[in-house]
């Protein structure tokens, strides 16, 4: 970091340490701060997959062992509410622990994001894009084991926002996935540019047509469901496959 201060003081992906080992840490960042003369309240992170979480904790199972954290303040969950919280573990996680006035070390607050799987862990927005991940990993594979394959085949989740311009205009677009396709024996690439699409209303189709049309200056545009907002009685793994195999040269 920028004072010299070393992330394994910062941040540990052990979410089975004891409040001894990350009073420890912070112990020693304490005295990393003190060195810099920042005026900085010394934290540190736990961050983990956690196997379930509520607005009062965060639990992680690893190898049959519980590990709970209790946050003093509620846990942000992403994307959930009183009436679905803890409803799409797993979780990516992350604890922020300080020390308290009586000189104890104690978890303040914590965050979590849906995860696609334990195994792979792929950030998610809400249950409809785990859907549709999952439909892109299973078409991915069955296309590539196909005889006539694609040289290569590549998923990405963007985890921040980025910009495409259009007339010398530049906007701020943030797609769900996006899919490359290299086609067998050519140096070309399709890009697919996917989306999960949830709610209906007015104002959301009417803000999503207009990212869409950025968008689509990036790559092939396709959403989840085929069509939308227009009623598709197509299958998107269909559809998919459909683009994947034309990106392919599959025939």
């Amino acid at each position: 970091m920028g004072n010299g201060t070393q992330l394994n003081i910062l941040f540990s992906c052990a979410p089975w340490l004891s409040l001894e080992r990350i009073n420890d840490m912070l112990t020693q960042l304490e005295v990393s701060l003190q060195t810099d003369s920042s005026d900085k309240e010394a934290c540190v992170y736990i961050i983990g997959i956690a196997t379930d979480a509520n607005r009062e904790e965060i639990i992680f199972s690893v190898r049959s062992n519980t590990f709970i954290h209790r946050p003093e303040a509620r846990v942000s969950i992403n994307g959930e509410s009183t009436y679905n919280t803890g409803s799409r573990a797993p979780y990516w996680a992350i604890l922020e622990y300080r020390r308290g006035r009586d000189g104890k070390v104690y978890c303040h607050e914590g965050y979590a994001h849906a995860a696609y799987t334990l195994d792979n862990p792929v950030p998610v927005d809400s249950n409809k894009e785990r859907d549709t991940l999952k439909v892109i990993i299973n078409a991915s594979s069955y296309a590539g084991r196909q005889e006539n394959h694609p040289d290569a085949i590549s998923l990405s989740k963007p985890l921040f926002t980025s910009k495409s311009t259009k007339n010398g205009v530049e906007e701020v677009i943030h797609p769900d996935f996006i899919l490359n396709v290299v086609p067998s024996k050519e140096n070309t690439v399709t890009t697919f540019i996917i989306e999960t699409m949830g709610s209906e209303s007015e104002e959301y189709v009417e803000r999503k047509l207009q990212t869409h049309s950025w968008m689509e200056q990036e790559g092939v545009l396709l959403t989840d469901p085929p069509g939308w907002p227009e009623p598709s009685d197509r299958t998107f793994n269909s559809f998919l496959l459909k683009h994947i195999f034309s990106a392919g040269k599959m025939h």
